[in-house]
């Protein structure tokens, strides 16, 4: 059965004392006294997993209101900085994120609106030669869509475990000006330090940011650059675009192997697909008549023409199910180039990776090869046994803090996150595996046939009913073979939300999607179903649109009181209606119903703003004429 996240901001840490604004932390008792960081240069004691080291930044009120008011710009702004009691130095402090999530935690008027803000801080920005155990610069992200606090750290050990040089990752807790903001993703940055490190035959090399070889211009090339800003020679990779662009199918697999470690790159491709890195290197989005992916580095080794593909930003792994999951896999090289897929129709469109002349050139290279470097990862790193233990280890590094972060949600959120991480673990290995069937089938609703769920197959229907979450909740999808409704299947929705301080947004959303980008339901009458919950109840049943945002937690539709009783209901669309609670939209239901995108199920808690836990049933779906 899949566990389905919501997404929210959490932290959690180590560090079990809850520090009021007058006092500031110091190692534990046990703790043997840190290292001096300015003459260590071995950062170790930086990412030593059981450990969360406190940072206590201090800085000027005006500074700090000011970093706040204009965290967009990200711009540094100084701080004097203590580790676990030890006095550093002055140091930059920055928010981070950029448009992306940094972006989506301001408000209109540039104020904060998420509880946590991802943050960097940069060691030698008013002194060119300070370093922090060797290292320039730190990040410390917020966690803002991981309730469990461990999808990023979890996944960065599995790309090193599979020989990919991947950042060191940790968790940290930060100070600032005494106000205890919780605990923190630590992640190393990737720079000439990381370099160094990791390619011990040279790290002196080009360190390129989201460059991925499409381009031949040195100039839009040097705009990427991390390291040898100045001196950079960009012969090799201009060279390797060139020759991607130009081969004949049965010559890629060559021009692929002259320029990377064939065998890393399939490594690197099994832990991606493995832990659905969606938002990585084989989601490419098009717009602007170009297609691009990102959240990664290219290294060209020193003195060589070889490079080496580094995984960056992985907060967004571990999901079963992903806006590019209509898109051919990466070894599948697609007939028509031209035709680009749904992401979040119907603005944003992608291209299959197939379509790329390197990711064309690695499945031209031997599927085989990639295989057994997917059977290494499953029966290594990524064995359920071996993650659960680690899992283990980590929640009870971690769990003491859920209680205590006040810019967290709480140990029951805690809880229910890390029980949905290892349900999802189980069920990205049946999807992994699954694929190297074929294609696999994602649910959908027929709009002409019956849904009786009869020839429906589990892995569909956990991967093809999404959820459309925002809150402290927990939503479980499986084919429900033994309490039937009707014949030998049914949908069945099992769901925990926890307690809610605003029960105005204490919902969930069970997303059961149409068959195509959106259909027309203007000619048809209504919708039949049967459902049956644990106990009395209601039910939102409603459309998903593309006129009507998917953000809004109710819609036109119908409220359905439903018990321990099987019940069939016929639901006409004349009757659906638009809460008075709900915002003011100007589309009206005949819109609704000429663009929808999905049936959706809302469900909550009997008594609204309290903790709840309940199971619906669904079958016999049918549209009615």
């Amino acid at each position: 059965m899949a566990l389905l996240s919501c997404s929210l901001p959490t932290c959690g840490g180590d560090v079990v004392t809850v520090y009021t604004e007058s006092e500031a932390p110091a190692p534990a008792p046990e703790q043997s006294p840190p290292p001096d960081p300015k003459l260590e240069r071995d950062a170790a004691w930086v990412f030593d997993e059981d450990a969360v080291h406190v940072y206590q930044l201090e800085l000027t009120e005006s500074d700090w209101t000011e970093l706040q008011a204009t965290a967009l710009e990200e711009q540094y702004f100084p701080a004097i900085l203590s580790v676990d009691g030890m006095a550093f130095g002055q140091v930059g402090l920055r928010f981070k994120g950029s448009r992306g999530t940094l972006g989506r935690c301001r408000n209109g008027v540039g104020s904060p609106q998420c509880p946590k803000i991802s943050m960097k801080i940069k060691f030698d920005e008013y002194d060119d030669s300070q370093r922090f155990f060797g290292l320039k610069r730190l990040n410390f992200n917020s966690m803002w869509a991981d309730r469990s606090w461990l999808h990023e750290r979890l996944a960065y050990q599995l790309y090193r475990e599979m020989g990919v040089d991947a950042p060191r990752a940790g968790h940290a807790r930060i100070i600032v000006n005494g106000d205890d903001r919780g605990v923190f993703s630590l992640v190393e940055q990737i720079d000439g330090r990381f370099t160094d490190d990791r390619f011990n035959r040279g790290g002196d090399g080009n360190l390129y940011k989201e460059q991925w070889p499409i381009v031949g211009n040195p100039a839009q090339l040097n705009g990427t650059l991390e390291t040898n800003e100045e001196t950079a020679d960009h012969t090799a990779m201009i060279r390797m675009h060139q020759e991607l662009a130009a081969a004949a199918p049965e010559v890629l697999p060559e021009v692929v192997a002259r320029y990377w470690d064939v065998d890393q790159l399939m490594a690197y491709l099994a832990v991606d697909r493995t832990l659905t890195n969606w938002d990585g290197v084989t989601g490419f989005y098009c717009r602007g008549g170009g297609c691009y992916n990102h959240n990664y580095f290219i290294y060209q080794h020193e003195h060589e023409d070889r490079f080496s593909l580094i995984p960056w930003d992985l907060d967004n792994t571990f999901r079963p199910i992903t806006p590019f999951d209509g898109m051919p896999a990466p070894f599948v090289i697609p007939d028509d180039c031209s035709v680009h897929y749904a992401v979040y129709p119907p603005s944003v469109y992608g291209m299959a990776p197939g379509c790329d002349p390197l990711f064309r050139g690695l499945a031209l290279s031997g599927r085989e090869r990639y295989l057994a470097q997917l059977t290494r990862l499953l029966e290594g790193p990524f064995e359920l046994g071996r993650l659960n233990g680690w899992i283990d280890a980590r929640v009870k590094q971690l769990a003491p803090h859920a209680a205590t972060d006040t810019y967290a949600y709480g140990a029951t959120v805690f809880d229910l996150a890390v029980e949905t991480l290892r349900a999802d673990l189980e069920t990205l290995v049946e999807r992994v595996k699954a694929e190297q069937e074929g294609p696999i089938g994602f649910f959908r609703l027929s709009m002409e046939a019956l849904n009786d769920f009869e020839t429906t197959e589990p892995l569909s229907l956990k991967i093809g009913v999404r959820p459309q979450i925002d809150h402290v909740c927990m939503l479980l999808t499986s084919l429900d073979t033994s309490s039937a409704l009707r014949g030998k299947n049914s949908l069945l929705l099992t769901f925990r939300l926890a307690p809610e301080a605003d029960p105005s947004v204490h919902w969930l959303n069970a997303r059961v999607s149409v068959p195509s980008d959106l259909v027309d339901l203007s000619t048809q009458s209504g919708i039949r179903m049967v459902l049956q919950a644990e106990g009395p109840r209601s039910v939102r049943i409603g459309f998903e649109s593309s006129v009507h945002s998917i953000a809004s937690p109710e819609g036109f539709g119908w409220t359905v009181a439903v018990d321990a009783t099987p019940r069939e209901v016929e639901l006409k669309f004349a009757d659906a209606d638009y809460p008075a609670t709900a915002p003011a939209i100007s589309s009206t239901l005949a819109d609704v119903l000429r663009t929808t995108t999905a049936l959706l199920v809302q469900l909550r808690p009997v008594e609204r703003g309290v903790a709840d836990a309940g199971q619906i049933r669904f079958d016999d779906i049918q549209l009615v004429p």
